[in-house]
């Protein structure tokens, strides 16, 4: 997925990331379009059997986030705070994210 907004001036930032996770045990598995609607979808797992809270991050504020099955059916709403969602994980355990901008 590419968009242009024509030029721009002024410097890059150092790094981006569309979306970064604060904890080292929790991996962004895939990042792909819905398929019923133009939302987004994060999917991420927990990878080395443990529990915690963690924070996924994204790189612009979205409008919405919802939590949603694999399906990317039964969407419930999700607290953000800025551009950031926090919730917590089981060992191994798979969350979907439905998010728009």
């Amino acid at each position: 997925m590419t968009r242009s907004n024509g030029a721009r001036h002024g410097a890059l930032p150092a790094t981006y990331a569309f979306a970064a996770v604060d904890a080292e045990n929790v991996i962004i598995d895939a990042v792909k379009r819905a398929e019923d609607s133009p939302a987004l979808i994060v999917r991420l797992y927990e990878a080395y059997g443990q529990r915690g809270d963690v924070s996924l991050t994204f790189g612009r504020k979205p409008t919405r986030v919802t939590e949603c099955d694999l399906m990317e059916e039964n969407d419930v709403p999700v607290t953000m705070r800025g551009a950031t969602i926090r919730f917590h994980v089981k060992p191994y355990e798979l969350r979907t994210f439905k998010v728009r901008f």
